[in-house]
C-alpha cells in the first residue's frame, strides 16, 4: 500500500511540475498569424531572432541639393567569394552629380551603424548619423557595418555610386578619316572620334568592342570588314578625361555592287562598359561583369566611304 502511495505522488509531482513548465512560457508563444513579442525578461538575447542588413540606402533631393529628385539603390547584392563583403549597394546618380559630398539615408536591421574610408587606411570604423555626408569620390571606398547590440557580431556593405552612362561620344556618328575613302588591306585609323568619361570610375586605356552590327553595304552578301574597335589613352581615363576611338579595318581595294562609285559603308559599334572593363571589374571586385550589368552601353555610328564597281 506504501508503494502503491509512493507512485501516485510522484505522479502527481510530475503533472504539477509539467504544467509549471507551460505556463512561464505563455508570454512567448505567438500566433502563426502575429508577429513574435520576446519580453527581456524572457530571452536574455533578441539578436537571435534579428537578421543584420541594411534594407534599404538613398540619397534624398532635400539633403543633397545637387540631386534633382531622390535616388534609391538599384542593387543590394549578396556577397562574392572575391570579396570579403557581405553585400554591395549600388547607387546610379544623374551625369554631374558632386561623387565627394553625399548624405546618404540607411535603413537597416540591427543595433548600431558604424562606417569607414578604406582608401584612407581609416583603422576605426565611426558612427554613423544622420545627415554624415560622405565621399564617395573614386579612389575613395566607403565601407558600413550594422553591428548587434553587444558588437560580437557585424555584416560590412560596401557602397558604389556611378552614372548610368559614363561614356559619351562627342558625335553620335562619324565618318572614318572625315569622309576620306578608306584604304584597302589592313590599316589602323587613330583618333576617329573622341569620348568623355562623365563616370566615376575609371575607363580602362584600352577599352574594346562588345559587338559590330553591319548596317548599310553596297554588297548584296553582308560581309563585315572591321577586325577591331576600341577605346584608348595613354593611360586609365578618370572622371572627365577625353579618350579616342581607335578603328581597324581590312577593306578590299573594291566592293561589289550594283553600281560604279562610292558609297557609305556603316556600322553600329557598341562597348559594354563593365564586361570589358578589367579597371572597373577590379574595383567592383568581381570576375563576372554580367553581375554588375548596370551600365548603359556605349553606343556610335562608324562610316566608312568605299569604292564600289558593278563589274
Amino acid at each position: 500500500m506504501i508503494k502503491k502511495n509512493a507512485f501516485f505522488i510522484t505522479l502527481l509531482m510530475i503533472i504539477s511540475i509539467s504544467l509549471t513548465s507551460c505556463s512561464s512560457t505563455d508570454e512567448i508563444v505567438a500566433n502563426e498569424d502575429e508577429p513574435i513579442h520576446i519580453d527581456d525578461d524572457d530571452a536574455t538575447n533578441t539578436d537571435d531572432y534579428l537578421e543584420l542588413k541594411i534594407n534599404a540606402f538613398q540619397f534624398l533631393h532635400t539633403q543633397n541639393l545637387s540631386l534633382s529628385e531622390d535616388v534609391s539603390s538599384v542593387e543590394i547584392k549578396s556577397p562574392s567569394f572575391w570579396n570579403s563583403y557581405h553585400g554591395t549597394i549600388v547607387m546610379i546618380v544623374p551625369r554631374g552629380t558632386d561623387f565627394s559630398n553625399l548624405a546618404p539615408k540607411i535603413a537597416y536591421e540591427g543595433s548600431s551603424i558604424m562606417y569607414k574610408n578604406e582608401a584612407d587606411n581609416d583603422k576605426e570604423f565611426k558612427e554613423f548619423t544622420p545627415g554624415t555626408f560622405l565621399d564617395f569620390k573614386h579612389p575613395n571606398k566607403i565601407i558600413f557595418r550594422i553591428h548587434n547590440s553587444d558588437n560580437t557580431e557585424y555584416v560590412s556593405y560596401r557602397v558604389l555610386v556611378d552614372v548610368k552612362t559614363p561614356i559619351v561620344f562627342d558625335n553620335t556618328t562619324v565618318k572614318i578619316d572625315n569622309g576620306k575613302p578608306v584604304i584597302s588591306g589592313h590599316y589602323i585609323y587613330k583618333n576617329v572620334i573622341e569620348f568623355t568619361n562623365y563616370g566615376n570610375y575609371p575607363i580602362s586605356s584600352d577599352l574594346f568592342f562588345y559587338d559590330i552590327n553591319v548596317t548599310q553595304t553596297p554588297e548584296a552578301v553582308i560581309k563585315n570588314y572591321y577586325i577591331n574597335s576600341w577605346l584608348t589613352s595613354d593611360g586609365p581615363i578618370t572622371t572627365n578625361q577625353k579618350g579616342r576611338l581607335y578603328v581597324a579595318t581590312h577593306f578590299p581595294s573594291t566592293l561589289k555592287g550594283t553600281f560604279t562609285g562610292y558609297t557609305n559603308y556603316k556600322v553600329n559599334v557598341t562597348f559594354n562598359i563593365i564586361n570589358s572593363n578589367f579597371e572597373i571589374k577590379k574595383h567592383f571586385g568581381v570576375s563576372d561583369g554580367k553581375s554588375y550589368d548596370i551600365y548603359a552601353p556605349a553606343k556610335g555610328e562608324v562610316q566608312a566611304s568605299v569604292f564600289v564597281s558593278n563589274e
